[in-house]
């Protein structure tokens, strides 16, 4: 089995997924590019700049060191895939990382479900986990900028690319995250920036309301 993992970070699903995947498969994280990072991060560049810039040569070493034996392991980025790849993966995952694709130019979240189409096998998977916005608040605050996305915006996108929506689950779904427009999905945790009275409330909250979906490229 050959799977992709977008914006792995710092490793939390890659933790489960290159054991589990193991020897006889392969294992790709795939990353945003350095440009779209310095955008994210505005005046924290400074200090995510070294390890964002040497991610993909990193990268393959730590997440090999997650299993006594790991796949093949391999990094790239978001929209420069390799050749060898075209076809010949079974799965693509897009967990909590398709609002910054979205945020600054909405292409890129289209050019990506384009690409997860391109690579994968007739009958391969795209899994998507990705904070939901209300429906009822404002398309611009909904773009991706606070976190979070409409389940309509991504449905759209990877429907558009070739892809027919097989399931969605409410698993991951949190009724108790109704967000204002002066919200940000950042306020709650697993980051939660927020203090006082406002921490203890967002921790009652818990973690964001998500989307959980699955698209099927057609056989």
């Amino acid at each position: 089995m050959t799977v992709i993992e977008t914006l792995p970070g710092s490793g939390w699903y890659t933790r489960i997924l290159v054991p589990y995947i193991g020897s006889g498969g392969r294992f790709f994280g795939a990353n945003y590019s350095v440009d779209l990072f310095k955008q994210i991060m505005g005046e924290r560049w400074g200090s995510r700049r070294a390890r964002i810039e040497s991610w993909s040569q990193k990268f393959p070493a730590e997440a090999a060191s997650y299993a006594t034996h790991p796949p093949e392991i391999g990094a790239f980025i978001i929209g420069q895939a390799p050749a060898e790849l075209i076809g010949d993966v079974d799965r693509v995952l897009y967990i909590r990382s398709l609002h910054h694709l979205n945020r600054f130019d909405p292409r890129l979240l289209d050019e990506a479900a384009i690409e997860a189409f391109t690579l994968l096998k007739p009958g391969g998977i795209v899994g998507v986990a990705q904070h939901r916005a209300p429906s009822s608040n404002d398309e611009d605050w909904a773009n991706g900028s606070q976190g979070y996305l409409r389940q309509t915006r991504v449905v759209e996108a990877f429907e558009a690319a070739g892809f027919t929506l097989a399931a969605s689950s409410e698993i991951n779904a949190n009724p108790k995250d109704v967000p204002s427009e002066k919200d940000r999905v950042w306020r709650l945790p697993p980051t939660l920036r927020v203090e006082g009275e406002a921490r203890k409330a967002n921790l009652a909250i818990g973690e964001s309301d998500r989307m959980t979906l699955k698209f099927v490229k057609p056989k």
